[in-house]
């Protein structure tokens, strides 16, 4: 049980440091991303249009249908970097990724220098030969319960990172299409930089699982020193409180970029 949820523990902080890149292998990320140059940007590019065509219609008629260049030009150049935008939204994409995960890094290294993942369990082991085979049944049955349940919550856990990984791939590849409604002011705000908050916010929760496993090993470690049952028991409950924070940690990474 020990092992197990300590290796459950390093599984979760090496993947929420990782990139997609690292997860899926370089070969994969590059067939995702050209899925999404030659299916979604184009989708995303006519949008973008769709919007040019709609502001010049409002300078067509801002000017009782006679042409006015100044007016034209301008709508014509305001949709240029937008377009740049679009076209390298992945490249931007990558730029954001880069520097928020790099924070996440850096506490994964300072959390983990500071707390360490080891558990002494020699307690245990020399209150275990001491016992007789009877005692050592009653004990093993007594473990069944725990055990089970622990091996929930490090199914529960995994699912939860590779839950927010998936999140993570899918915003990246459809981002064109948020990032067209930059130029719009009706939507710049309620989809476009509202995006950017939430894939922040996604990559901002690597830092809250990564702070929230560092603290259940701390608690662990507290509990790990008693030879009872009970004490397994505690372990049990600690490791549910860590799946429960988890759970939450999205939400609270969104509350923190102000998107809810």
């Amino acid at each position: 049980m020990f092992s197990g949820i300590l290796s459950e523990a390093d599984t979760i902080t090496s993947i929420v440091t990782q990139t997609p890149v690292q997860v899926f292998g370089q070969d994969f990320w590059d067939s995702l991303l050209k899925i999404g140059t030659s299916a979604v940007m184009p989708f995303a590019i006519l949008i973008l249009s769709f919007c040019m065509a709609f502001d010049m219609y409002k300078v067509y008629c801002r000017s009782n249908g006679a042409p006015n260049m100044e007016l034209i030009s301008f709508t014509f150049i305001k949709y240029i970097i937008p377009f740049f935008c679009v076209t390298y939204t992945y490249d931007i994409l990558q730029f954001i990724f880069d520097k928020v995960n790099g924070m996440v890094l850096t506490l994964y290294q300072q959390v983990t220098m500071g707390t360490g993942n080891s558990i002494d369990t020699n307690a245990w082991l020399q209150e275990i030969s001491q016992m007789n085979w009877w005692s050592k049944l009653g004990l093993t049955l007594q473990l069944i319960g725990p055990w089970f349940g622990t091996q929930i919550l490090v199914v529960i856990s995994t699912v939860i990172v590779y839950g927010r990984l998936f999140e993570i791939v899918m915003y990246w590849i459809f981002a064109p299409i948020p990032f067209a409604t930059f130029v719009n002011d009706d939507l710049r705000h309620s989809i476009g930089i509202n995006f950017i908050k939430m894939f922040a916010a996604l990559i901002l929760q690597g830092g809250f699982i990564v702070l929230s496993v560092a603290l259940y090993l701390m608690l662990v470690k507290s509990v790990t020193i008693q030879t009872t049952v009970s004490g397994v028991f505690a372990m049990l409950g600690y490791s549910s409180v860590l799946v429960v924070v988890m759970a939450k940690t999205g939400s609270m990474s969104k509350r923190l970029l102000g998107t809810f």
